[in-house]
């Protein structure tokens, strides 16, 4: 491995000039900077920066906890999140574990000694786990959760459902909502449907039918064993797009017209909806926002001047051609 006291053998200079030079300080004529630098990439020289870390109490990596990854919103979540910290000059460690507080306490440890700082994406509910991450004294986010305790920054779901459903109201005579989420009715897309629902004309109905689960297979089967849909129009607002797709097969093979007897609006906004046979309309998450969010308010809680502790952003309607 190349070091400095090589660099300084190689051009002559000492060895606190070439130091000076490699990490940009004063007190380095312009020409000379410029030989270090380019023998030092001519030697291959990488900075140790963990030394440099140990010398000024940072190092430059911000954590990232979250559970479980799958093919859904969360991954392109964190894309976005460390596309803007690299962008920003930092590195990212990710731990996709189990958010239960009693496992974290053996996972925390060794992460919180490297991070400069914690993002916890998607985060439960749970005021155990808040006081855990406290505890350790560094700037922690919570990102698409919520605590009175940590700074914040949250999704306003309710607000494209309302949007989604106040634009395609007067099309349709009957409406479901297919909930992944049963027991959380302080969802935003529960508490938009059952809101907006809930002042309609009583000639149209409303129903909100559980199901089991995220995937395509769950929206399938559980499309392929609905009804008929005899009751004028029927306007379909799933958890999320795969379930949306899912049904939209299942229909697909009933033949069941979509949007002509049943419209279908999933939520998320994920990239392969445009691209089914009938592109889906759907509730888009701001995801390059959050991106962008998180690393700005992440860095004001590193320099100490983030002035609020709550952040919001919101979701949109995007219609398709299945509505």
């Amino acid at each position: 491995m190349v070091t400095i006291k090589d660099i300084a053998r190689e051009t002559g200079y000492s060895f606190k000039t070439v130091s000076r030079a490699l990490n940009g300080e004063k007190g380095v004529s312009e020409n000379t900077s410029r030989l270090i630098l380019e023998k030092s990439e001519s030697l291959g020289y990488v900075a140790n920066t963990l030394a440099g870390s140990l010398k000024s109490g940072k190092t430059g990596l911000i954590g990232i906890l979250t559970g479980q990854l799958g093919l859904g919103i969360k991954s392109s979540k964190l894309y976005a999140i460390q596309r803007e910290l690299e962008r920003s000059g930092k590195k990212s460690l990710l731990s996709c574990t189990d958010l239960e507080p009693e496992k974290l306490r053996e996972t925390l440890p060794p992460l919180m000694s490297l991070v400069d700082g914690v993002i916890v994406l998607q985060p439960p509910n749970s005021a155990s786990l808040n006081a855990l991450l406290k505890g350790y004294g560094k700037p922690i986010l919570l990102v698409d959760g919520y605590s009175r305790d940590l700074p914040s920054l949250t999704i306003d779901r309710e607000r494209g459902v309302l949007e989604a459903l106040s634009q395609l109201h007067s099309s349709y005579d009957t409406f479901l909502y297919l909930n992944s989420l049963p027991g959380r009715k302080e969802d935003g897309r529960y508490k938009g449907f059952v809101k907006f629902t809930s002042g309609l004309d009583p000639a149209k109905g409303s129903h909100i039918i559980p199901i089991e689960g995220f995937t395509f297979e769950e929206g399938y089967h559980l499309a392929i064993g609905m009804g008929n849909l005899d009751r004028g129009r029927t306007l379909i607002l799933c958890t999320n797009d795969q379930i949306a797709m899912g049904v939209m097969k299942a229909f697909y093979e009933r033949n069941i017209p979509v949007p002509a007897r049943a419209g279908i609006i999933g939520f998320d906004g994920d990239a392969y909806g445009p691209y089914i046979y009938r592109s889906l309309a759907t509730v888009k998450q701001p995801v390059d926002e959050l991106g962008k969010m998180t690393v700005e308010i992440m860095e004001n809680l590193l320099r100490g001047t983030a002035r609020r502790r709550e952040f919001s952003l919101t979701t949109r309607f995007v219609p398709g051609e299945s509505v």
